[in-house]
């Protein structure tokens, strides 16, 4: 099998000018101002969800393709329609059904690695490009972090968890965004927003792993958005620098994305010259194929992004960053349960 190279910089250059400006990131924030959703569960979980939100299934096409779709009438958000989510968000190639039967193949077969769901195995196989020992080693620090923050992987304890995060991060995450059609997801966050006390409590600091775990999930809801990588931007304007920060970042790099089979372009915006050397430390202690996907000295014209992404209130952003998450989560853990490699 091929050797892990995750370097996906020209699958995400779209979303960039060329300068590190924000370009379609902002016009998404701007779009939020005018929708404004009303929180509901995703469809199909429960009485919270309307009438007119059908639910979402795996179904086969008529060529025999499998892929998720939405039967009945589309999802209407404050009166606009969104349509449903492309199936081919969730096709995968031979080559990668090839990868993903390897690797499921070794993961079995080891007696002290827990198994993986089918779409796991994809997960795997896309993210590191084929490689088995990359797998297996992403597979063991799955299970590490499954284990020390007792995490049952299951749709309601991963909602608990992402609200609970919103909680013990007030105002910290502006806004999260999934395209049913490309499979795109951007994750904007507050980086001057504190976490320092969070982290000194362990319990606090515990909760935040295992909702940062969850949000991995969230945040790769499709094979594509898999392909295509998580875009997270970070507005550092105002942000304290503290060497204690470092070792926050490597606690919550560790439950998520130096564990989970991902792919990352983090931009920095705003930021100091001190703020570079510190992220560059920082960027030291996690994975090379992350760190080397960050982006320093990112700018926008118009100013700070809480401007474009908290409105009408903060309280309301949080809102709909929640209710980005539950529906992506729950796209998510009904694929983990449903998606079969037999079935392709």
């Amino acid at each position: 099998m091929q050797s892990a190279n995750n370097n996906n910089n020209n699958n995400n250059n779209d979303n960039d000018n060329g300068n590190g400006n924000l370009a379609i990131d902002l016009d998404w924030g701007l779009q939020e101002q005018r929708v404004q959703p009303n929180p509901v569960d995703p469809p199909g979980n429960n009485s919270h969800a309307s009438d007119d939100q059908s639910n979402c299934k795996i179904t086969n096409d008529n060529d025999g393709d499998k892929g998720r779709t939405c039967s009945g009438k589309k999802k209407k958000t404050e009166g606009i329609e969104q349509p449903p989510i492309d199936p081919s968000l969730f096709k995968i190639s031979e080559q990668e059904k090839e990868w993903a039967i390897e690797i499921k193949d070794a993961i079995e077969n080891l007696p002290d690695l827990d198994d993986l769901s089918d779409f796991m195995y994809v997960n795997l196989a896309i993210s590191g490009k084929g490689s088995l020992e990359w797998a297996v080693d992403r597979a063991y620090k799955m299970q590490e972090v499954r284990q020390e923050y007792n995490i049952a992987l299951t749709y309601e304890e991963g909602k608990r968890s992402l609200q609970r995060m919103t909680e013990l991060l007030p105002n910290y995450f502006m806004s999260y965004d999934f395209d049913p059609h490309s499979g795109k997801c951007t994750l904007v966050m507050d980086a001057a927003n504190p976490t320092i006390k969070v982290m000194r409590n362990p319990r606090s600091g515990d909760e935040l792993c295992r909702a940062v775990h969850y949000m991995c999930y969230a945040t790769f809801p499709s094979f594509e958005s898999v392909r295509l990588g998580n875009i997270h931007i970070f507005e550092c304007q105002g942000w304290q620098m503290s060497m204690n920060k470092v070792e926050i970042v490597k606690k919550i790099g560790h439950a998520s994305h130096d564990a989970f089979p991902s792919n990352l372009i983090t931009k920095f915006y705003h930021t100091s010259s001190m703020t570079n050397i510190f992220c560059s430390m920082a960027k030291k202690l996690l994975s090379k194929d992350v760190g080397d996907r960050w982006q320093f000295g990112c700018k926008s014209e118009a100013g700070r992004l809480d401007k474009f992404y908290m409105v009408p209130t903060p309280e309301a952003a949080t809102q709909r960053v929640l209710n980005n998450w539950y529906k992506s989560l729950w796209i998510r853990m009904e694929s983990e349960k449903t998606f079969k490699l037999d079935d392709e």
